[in-house]
């Protein structure tokens, strides 16, 4: 490594005990500059995970969790596409009217996800929701909530939201079927 025209050993390896002995000035450096470090490698780290996957906001996610601010947003604006879809109230899971208090469900749970994606959220019982808890979803379900998001991008049709935009991608991309594969492991 150069700094100022002048070149500095990182490391040095003792034959004799077979171990990596660090610099001072070079560990005194990671120190001063670790914010920056860790910003940078969080940087470079998003876009790696960009290439493999395309869920929307990683490199959000990905700051969040190297923030450990790791914090569930309101769902409240989702509510509204939840129930031009689903206008008479029906509980995803149990198909029952909810008469009581709604809740919006992670159909592939929020702590698997950390996201709130208007694809993977559905109208829900409180107990329904409480009970599932973090447990897998059902293929049927799946199914289910693919098909409803195909027909919720037909009725936005002329929104020109970021919602619906997200929606569009996570359909043509599948992101519903890939993330329940992967969270059943």
């Amino acid at each position: 490594m150069k700094a100022n025209g002048t070149r500095y050993e990182l490391y040095t390896f003792n034959n004799n005990d077979n171990h990596i002995v660090l610099d001072q000035n070079f560990c005194t450096s990671v120190r001063r500059y670790k914010e920056i470090l860790i910003d940078e490698i969080t940087l470079k780290w998003s876009f790696l995970c960009e290439s493999w996957n395309n869920s929307p906001r990683i490199i959000k996610k990905i700051r969040m969790m190297s923030d450990q601010s790791l914090k569930r947003g309101s769902l409240k604006k989702y509510e509204e596409y939840l129930l031009l879809i689903n206008s008479n109230r029906t509980c995803v899971h149990c198909n029952q009217l909810i008469k009581d208090k709604m809740h919006i469900d992670h159909v592939i749970p929020w702590s698997f996800l950390v996201s709130d994606d208007l694809w993977n959220l559905a109208l829900s019982h409180h107990t329904c929701n409480i009970k599932k808890s973090n447990s897998p979803p059902s293929q049927n379900l799946i199914k289910k909530i693919n098909w409803r998001n195909k027909k919720l991008l037909n009725l936005l049709s002329d929104d020109k939201s970021k919602e619906r935009e997200e929606l569009k991608l996570a359909i043509e991309q599948k992101l519903l079927d890939k993330f329940y594969f992967q969270f059943l492991g």
